[in-house]
């Protein structure tokens, strides 16, 4: 039998991912920045598998941030080249992106100016004239420590989100 504290915890998952689903249906034919937020991983796939079949039939498509070259901006284009349907029928679609809970936040090589993460925030600050273009929801998946210094960090980027969305994995964080 779920305790209380269970229930409130699912109940609180399940209105963050209806909200998450109403803003991507809501927001069909423009630019849609939505972050979303969880650290335990499996959940979070759990959580993108669920509402990329629940928007049917907006297409759904996953990119991933290069590491090295962290850039939101050059994922999406990447992607964009790669699938046609986004090339001429972007605005019924949804593109997940992960990896940012993998970017390092020390330099390996003295040679290096900034870390991997200092780079991802730093291409998320210039971000806005980029991919102002664009016609469909972005889904960007960060941790509740990222997602802590993404408002500090990149506080253009920020103001220009639609929503974010948190979420309490199994393992309660």
């Amino acid at each position: 039998m779920m305790n209380k504290e269970e229930h409130n915890v699912e109940q609180q998952n399940q209105d963050a991912y209806d909200d998450l689903v109403v803003s991507i249906e809501a927001n069909v034919s423009r630019l849609n920045i939505l972050i979303a937020v969880c650290d335990d991983l499996e959940f979070r796939d759990e959580i993108i598998k669920r509402y990329e079949d629940e928007v049917l039939p907006i297409r759904s498509y996953r990119t991933t941030l290069e590491r090295g070259e962290p850039s939101l901006r050059r994922a999406l284009h990447e992607l964009v080249e790669k699938e046609e349907y986004l090339q001429y029928y972007s605005n019924q679609a949804v593109i997940t992106v992960t990896g940012a809970e993998e970017l390092l936040s020390i330099k390996l090589d003295e040679k290096e100016e900034q870390s991997e993460l200092e780079k991802f925030f730093g291409y998320l600050q210039w971000t806005r004239e980029a991919i102002g273009f664009y016609r469909f929801s972005i889904v960007l998946w960060l941790t509740n420590n990222l997602v802590e210094q993404l408002s500090r960090k990149a506080p253009d980027f920020w103001s220009w989100r639609a929503g974010v969305f948190r979420f309490i994995g199994k393992n309660g964080y």
